[in-house]
């Protein structure tokens, strides 16, 4: 069923009846904010019609077979019309203190007239126009009264012009209104998950007042096919994708302009990392179980043949990824059905080790807190979500979630965000113990790769162990929440200043002698 809607432009109103919600008559301005509900009793809205200079607003309630009205504000809710007078009723418009109605059962399909100031005065117009009768509107010069103003040059608005009543008012379809209130610049961070067909963008913060989101959702039916790893670049404002269709990576900007493919016949590719220090993209590829790189110019095109730099066994199967520029460290998940594990090595390709290989099923993928230095990771057999140092040691689960089926992971600030194959949705909770769970974004069938974009997602430099090793003696670690925690070598103990002493209070003297 489609939503009804009635829009009001001097005072930037839309009565809204909703498909998800059919039950409820609301109230926004006409850019989708500051949304109230007017009428939530049970009732089965057909089709709405409004008084503006009254600012009352008119409707059909199919269920009770009524017409009704009720003010702006929610106030002076009244029944006009009932069973008695209507059988069906599908359809209203309001012009000129006339009310006009469309019944689809009474004279088999009609259409009449009442003067708002005695409705009992009925005027039958139209009659045996059939059941199938839906909607009805006038047409009139006089429906519209003073100038619009945004009906020259847009109002001067990059985007779109709403008249609040006096002026022009300039929104963004995306985006976010630059400090002229003319035109628009795009948001700093925000959220990007694949759809495998299209890949689209969310609100970190899943507020109801942002209606539209940052960017449109990216399409080309050339080079997006089947979009499954995500990672991107602040810096060159670059998106990157792999296609496991076509066998590629690719490049588009966020806005979804400049589609390129990066590299080809990769395979089947779903695991991307972007590596801001080196310009290098990092891949896992099923196919021939390998962890490769290229690296990239600055306009974004291939610099240099693809490398692998683990080769592992036939049987692993390698699919979550994410680089530590930092420590110059690749991490990755591993599927093999008899030792899955969560594995890392240089830059170089040496020193691979296995970090987690107990207590796990499958390690769908995998994500990198860079300002905690800590590694989240999501089992899509155990339905969990752990917490860990970056060489695997203190592992904590998320208690306070359970996923359904964690796809991919990522991190910003204090939450976690992952997608979910079987909540068919993308999720958000707190970091640290995966309280306030919320799905940001539902009714997704296969949600893919997804990546928090901001400007210091991959800011491993803020590390505040790397100043004055954090003001401790000996050893700095920080907690999950990125506070420097101090330590002391086995025997000593912390003292409240960060400094360590040790518990031994023998004193060693010399087997010197005054002489």
């Amino acid at each position: 069923m489609q939503a009804t809607r009635a829009c009001e432009t001097p005072r930037r109103n839309s009565g809204d009846r909703r498909p998800k919600n059919p039950k409820k008559l609301e109230i926004a301005t006409l850019d989708g904010q500051n949304r109230r509900t007017l009428l939530s009793k049970p009732k089965k809205f057909s089709d709405i019609a409004l008084d503006s200079d009254n600012e009352q607003i008119y409707f059909c309630d199919a269920s009770s077979a009524t017409i009704e009205r009720i003010k702006y504000d929610g106030g002076n809710h009244s029944i006009l019309l009932n069973n008695s007078t209507l059988a069906k009723p599908v359809s209203l418009t309001f012009f000129e203190d006339i009310l006009y109605w469309m019944d689809a059962t009474k004279h088999d399909g009609s259409i009449s007239k009442a003067p708002i100031s005695n409705l009992s005065d009925i005027t039958l117009l139209e009659q045996d126009l059939g059941s199938s009768v839906s909607d009805i509107q006038i047409f009139s010069k006089r429906k519209q009264g003073g100038t619009n103003v945004c009906a020259t040059n847009n109002g001067g608005c990059e985007q779109l012009c709403l008249f609040n009543g006096t002026q022009a008012v300039c929104v963004c379809s995306h985006g976010m209104p630059s400090d002229d209130g003319k035109t628009c610049k795009p948001y700093d961070s925000f959220v990007m998950f694949s759809k495998i067909l299209s890949i689209e963008s969310i609100h970190m913060t899943g507020d109801k007042n942002f209606m539209n989101s940052p960017y449109p959702p990216i399409k080309n039916s050339s080079y997006l096919k089947n979009a499954i790893g995500l990672s991107f670049s602040h810096k060159h404002q670059r998106l990157f994708y792999s296609d496991i269709q076509i066998g590629s990576i690719n490049a588009v900007f966020f806005n979804g302009s400049d589609h390129r493919i990066i590299v080809e016949k990769q395979g089947s590719v779903e695991g991307l990392a972007y590596e801001q220090l080196g310009n290098a993209l990092y891949w896992t590829c099923n196919n021939d179980a390998t962890i490769n790189r290229v690296n990239l110019t600055d306009q974004i095109y291939n610099s240099s043949a693809v490398e692998s730099v683990v080769r592992l066994r036939s049987q692993d199967k390698p699919r979550g990824i994410a680089v530590d520029s930092c420590g110059q460290r690749v991490y990755w998940t591993n599927w093999n059905a008899h030792q899955p594990t969560i594995e890392r090595a240089y830059f170089s390709g040496y020193e691979r080790e296995a970090i987690i290989s107990t207590d796990i099923r499958m390690p769908n993928s995998l994500t990198l807190d860079h300002k905690a230095q800590k590694l989240y990771w999501g089992d899509a057999r155990l339905d969990k979500i752990e917490r860990c140092e970056y060489d695997g040691s203190k592992r904590v689960i998320l208690a306070k979630v359970t996923p359904q089926h964690p796809f991919a992971l990522a991190i910003y600030g204090d939450f976690i965000y992952w997608t979910d194959w079987i909540l068919h949705a993308v999720v958000r909770a707190d970091k640290l113990t995966g309280q306030y769970f919320v799905s940001i974004r539902r009714d997704i069938a296969r949600p893919m790769g997804i990546v928090a974009v901001a400007n210091d997602t991959e800011d491993c430099f803020s590390n505040k162990c790397l100043i004055n090793n954090g003001g401790c003696e000996e050893y700095c670690e920080l907690t999950a929440n990125a506070q420097v925690e101090c330590s002391c070598r086995e025997g000593r103990i912390l003292n409240s200043d960060g400094r360590c002493f040790s518990t031994n209070t023998d004193i060693e003297c010399t087997n010197t002698e005054d002489r």
